[in-house]
C-alpha cells in the first residue's frame, strides 16, 4: 500500500509516470452520497453522548479527554 500511494503522489509531479485515472468527488457529490446512505439506513452515525446547550463546557471537556466513543451531540 505505501508503494502504491508513493506512485500516485509521484505521478502528479513526474511526467514519465502514468497519471492516476481516478478523480476526487466534489463536495456536492460527497454530501449527496452521504445523504443517500443516511436515508437508506446503510450509514448510522454513532452518538456517544448528548448534552443540553447549557452544558457545552462539559461536552468540550469530554471531547478533549476522549471519554466518549462516537459523536457528541448538543441539543437545544
Amino acid at each position: 500500500m505505501p508503494r502504491l500511494l508513493g506512485l500516485v503522489v509521484r505521478a502528479r509531479f513526474d511526467a514519465h509516470l502514468p497519471r492516476p485515472s481516478f478523480r476526487m468527488p466534489d463536495r456536492q457529490e460527497t454530501l449527496a452520497a452521504l445523504r443517500t446512505l443516511l436515508e437508506s439506513g446503510k450509514l448510522t452515525p454513532v452518538v456517544g453522548r448528548t448534552f443540553p446547550l447549557d452544558e457545552v463546557p462539559a461536552a468540550m471537556r469530554c471531547m478533549q479527554d476522549g471519554e466518549v466513543p462516537g459523536r457528541i451531540v448538543i441539543t437545544p
